[in-house]
């Protein structure tokens, strides 16, 4: 039987013999090592942000800002309404916003929630109102002192007293105040704004802090069933996205699982097949969780999920080594004859994942690691302690099973010419139409959006930004003034962005806060403006006015107030320093980061659809930034998108390489890497005909299709070389079965990706079940028939198969 002793074969067969010799020697390496891999794998932190698959970002950016902790990004919204629609007094829903929020603080034993706001307190109000009063000088501008000479009469003033209001209070946001209590502008909803005591980024928290208000909410509804409790929020789309992610896996794959392993024990008749499947992966995977111990110390949960496919690879090469010992029934012929191929399709596919890891993407890049270490340990297992696991037994195998595969594997599919045209005008069609793929850059559409947090938003925009989506525009700056001057600039911008239509309006305080220098002018302005006469005038028709109307003060004599008011010495008086609002309240509007720099934050109101044309708008203005890191996700996963490009052209120049040096025939080389390549294009070009965009998760699973394309590749090219010099047709017939059965796992697993809820694990199913489907179909077709076209020359054949 043909075969090729190469250095490589000859040191497995070493350690074959050694360890049949030393068997104590091979249980304690295979204990050992096991242990020490299962302890650093456990060890092992997951990363469950999706914000991961984002390259890394310039540290000394403004679009850094839009990724740190920042708290008016964290913030939960809630809502109470009615249950059934109806409407419901104000006061019952403030009542029982009181209850819930009381409720959950009962409940946060982790001290998850760092403050609620649901309602201003009577102190609060009237400290509001002390500080208008006490720094009123400090924020008139100009302009207001027009308005004064216009309504410092008799008549203006006469007029407003009859009106029965002095004051007025600043319009916050698109919400009312009823009793000190937030609610939707139609009061049929009671408002809350909860501030996490954690940051969105820390996945672990979000997870706990969502169970939390799913508990109360629970609880809460079952004493009140008439009311409704909605909340949404960057921490509660992270825990459902991060929850719907694991348990897609845990039911998609695990039922995969179940439905494989009743395969593998129908068709191999063997008890011990299971564990001689099964255990070469598993410390594969114990091995590439160590190794990211030990390089990174974290990994992304969703570059784990992904990773689980992968293994559909690592089972591919157990099962040519199980299924070549049940033709053969000897292990040292099965290590003769699958090292060679083995270990070039190992080093093949770990080429191809290899190519991640010159993405900028940190998860790309966990991917491109854990699949390469992954293959590694299991390609070890399988040819260093497997075949020594074998038993006698082993050989029995369901015949009619196996008949019927070697049937299907035995149909000359390259000789069939009606299918051989079929598919050759489907490669051409698709390479025609592949550069018309589409790419979708758009993260929001990748990630998971739970049904009821769904709802949450929907109510929340109908009825508080008018049906318009609100996103936040931050000015940063080293210090507080400069903030606030770049602030007052984007107002300009956006008053001119609402005028042009790209925007519906914002909200913004930009009148409170003024900076230092500025109160200052507005000060001497004050006092110039209030001269003693003009004072004394003043104070006498207030108190003229005033006589006419009986109105209740409290006991406070407003015409003496204004007098003081007029005549007092006046320092500025920063907004916050001033205890005027609290924290929960200011932090809406303004925020010093770690480093020491400020936010100042404008809420604004767009359609969704203008969220990236608004966005260009104000993102190249100097300090502005959108605190939307998925904003700048678009440019970050197209340069992702450009990083592939290399990837392909990395991968696809190491396989060829490996190819031609192990072939050494270029034309072996070339035939071998023809399935890999076409299969790339027709993936692309059935994508555009079914209207399938790439992402940045289908696309990074592209590398899979080229590592499995060129294992079957490589195994089918091993056959064919040994039957084109005459030494038989069952190392073809042993590398097509195990081909069958791998090719079969995989679909099995790809197929059940389909059925998850998660849309970036949804959208691997498809590009992936193309991708194995035309690889099989092309490996099957176009090698042979290219094999017996180099045969019909026999000189050429001669050279090439070195017959």
């Amino acid at each position: 039987m043909f075969y090729v002793i190469t250095p490589m074969t000859r040191l497995f067969l070493y350690i074959y013999r050694f360890f049949s010799a030393h068997k104590v020697v091979m249980y304690l390496v295979l204990g050992i090592s096991t242990v020490v891999f299962a302890i650093f794998a456990s060890r092992l932190h997951f990363d469950e942000n999706i914000a991961s698959l984002l390259p890394k970002r310039d540290e000394s950016s403004e679009m850094e800002v839009a990724f740190e902790d920042v708290k008016v990004k964290d913030k939960i919204f809630l809502e109470i309404t009615a249950a059934d629609g109806s409407i419901l007094p104000p006061d019952s829903l403030a009542a029982a916003m009181g209850r819930f929020a009381a409720l959950c603080s009962e409940k946060d034993k982790d001290g998850l929630i760092g403050n609620w706001l649901y309602r201003l307190d009577d102190d609060d109000l009237m400290n509001a109102l002390y500080y208008a009063l006490g720094a009123l000088p400090c924020h008139l501008g100009p302009g207001a002192y027009e308005f004064l000479d216009k309504h410092l009469n008799e008549a203006a003033i006469d007029s407003t007293l009859q009106a029965g209001t002095m004051a007025f209070l600043p319009e916050m946001g698109s919400f009312i105040l009823l009793d000190g209590q937030f609610f939707t502008r139609d009061s049929t909803s009671a408002l809350a704004f909860l501030s996490p005591a954690f940051s969105s980024l820390d996945t672990q928290a979000c997870g706990k802090c969502e169970k939390l208000l799913c508990t109360c909410v629970r609880h809460f509804q079952r004493e009140n069933p008439g009311l409704q409790i909605l909340y949404h929020g960057v921490v509660i789309e992270g825990s459902f996205n991060s929850s719907r992610i694991k348990w897609d896996l845990l039911w998609t794959v695990g039922v995969s699982l179940l439905v494989i392993c009743l395969i593998i024990c129908i068709s191999f008749k063997s008890r011990g097949t299971l564990f001689q499947l099964l255990a070469p992966v598993v410390y594969g995977c114990l091995l590439a969780m160590a190794c990211m111990y030990w390089l990174k110390g974290t990994m992304s949960l969703i570059a784990l999920g992904i990773g689980v496919i992968i293994l559909g690879v690592a089972i591919s090469y157990c099962l040519h080594v199980i299924t070549h010992f049940k033709y053969v029934g000897d292990a040292r012929t099965v290590i003769q004859e699958e090292a060679r191929p083995v270990c070039l399709g190992c080093l093949t596919t770990i080429g191809a994942f290899t190519g991640l890891l010159f993405t900028s993407s940190e998860l790309l890049k966990d991917f491109g690691i854990f699949a390469s270490c992954a293959l590694v340990g299991t390609t070890l297992f399988s040819l260093v302690f497997l075949p020594h696991f074998f038993r006698a037994e082993d050989v029995r195998k369901n015949e009619r099973i196996f008949d019927r595969v070697n049937v299907f594997n035995s149909y000359p599919l390259d000789r069939n010419k009606p299918v051989v045209i079929l598919l050759t005008l489907i490669c051409v069609v698709c390479f025609c139409v592949s550069g018309r793929v589409g790419f979708d850059s758009n993260l929001y559409n990748i990630g998971y959006k739970e049904p009821k947090v769904v709802a949450s938003e929907e109510l929340y925009g109908r009825k508080v930004n008018g049906g318009h989506f609100n996103t936040y525009y931050a000015a940063h700056a080293e210090n507080l003034d400069s903030a606030i001057f770049y602030n007052r600039l984007l107002c300009e911008k956006l008053d001119s962005m609402a005028n042009a239509g790209l925007i519906y309006g914002y909200s913004s305080i930009k009148g409170l806060l003024v900076p230092e220098a500025e109160q200052r002018e507005n000060i001497a302005r004050w006092k110039k403006y209030w001269t003693r006469s003009k004072t004394e005038r003043t104070y006498r028709l207030l108190r003229k006015e005033l006589a006419k109307y009986d109105w209740d003060t409290g006991g406070i004599d407003v015409a003496e107030t204004f007098k003081q008011m007029a005549q007092s010495d006046y320092e500025p008086q920063p907004l916050l320093e001033s205890g005027a609002f609290p924290e929960a309240l200011s932090s809406n509007f303004v925020e010093q980061l770690g480093d020491g720099s400020w936010l100042v934050f404008t809420g604004v109101q767009m359609d969704r659809d203008g969220i990236m044309a608004a966005g260009d708008e104000v993102a190249t203005m100097p300090h502005i930034v959108v605190l939307d890191p998925f904003y700048y996700a678009g440019d970050m996963v197209k340069i992702v998108h450009n990083d592939f490009n290399v990837v392909l052209m990395v991968s696809s120049v190491f396989v060829f390489l490996v190819l031609l040096l192990s072939f050494k025939s270029l034309i072996l080389a070339i035939i071998a890497f023809l399935p890999m390549g076409i299969s790339w294009y027709v993936v692309k070009g059935m994508m555009f005909l079914s209207g399938v965009d790439f992402n940045l998760i289908n696309i990074m699973i592209s590398t899979f299709i080229f590592g499995i394309g060129v294992d079957y590749s490589i195994f089918v090219m091993e056959g064919l070389v040994s039957k084109a010099r005459n030494k038989g047709y069952r190392l073809l017939l042993c590398h097509k079965s195990a081909i069958f059965f791998s090719g079969l796992i995989l679909l099995i697993v790809v197929s059940s990706l389909l059925f998850a809820r998660h849309p970036a694990i949804h959208s691997i199913g498809f590009s992936t079940i193309i991708g194995m489907v035309s690889t099989i179909l092309i490996t099957y077709a176009l090698q042979p028939l290219l094999i017996r076209l180099v045969q019909k020359w026999p000189a050429l054949a001669k050279k090439v198969f070195k017959i």
